[in-house]
């Protein structure tokens, strides 16, 4: 997980169930491999996620395109201080072009478009 820049500095927040691959394999495993630390919210909530990662200064987090779109609007709504994050992965549908340029207007922090089984 090297090319998603996982390292002893990495703080992941984790918002999604742990038994599918993205909260297991993606998210929890390879932080821990690297020596990061993980920050889990018990259910996915946008504010709840932002409110998480602006607290524990996360770097790298996961969501959903649908899931997404309500951390957009939520940043929109009430703006956390996301300096922190390096990458942003979205996964399980397609990213819209339309939610890459919202995103670029609300935050420094790529989204970056995973592609596994559930886009296969």
């Amino acid at each position: 997980m090297l090319g998603l820049g996982f390292d002893d500095f990495t703080v992941t927040a984790i918002a999604v169930p742990m038994m599918h691959t993205s909260g297991l394999n993606v998210l929890l495993l390879p932080t821990l491999i690297t020596g990061g630390s993980v920050a889990l919210l018990p259910t996915f909530d946008a504010a709840g996620l932002l409110d998480l990662i602006e607290r524990r200064r996360c770097t790298f987090a996961f969501a959903l395109p649908a899931g997404m779109q309500f951390v957009a609007a939520e940043q929109e709504r009430c703006p956390r201080d996301l300096s922190s994050m390096r990458n942003w992965l979205v996964g399980g549908d397609t990213l819209p072009v339309s939610l890459q340029q919202r995103w670029k207007r609300l935050s420094e922090c790529p989204l970056v478009e995973g592609y596994a089984m559930s886009e296969a």
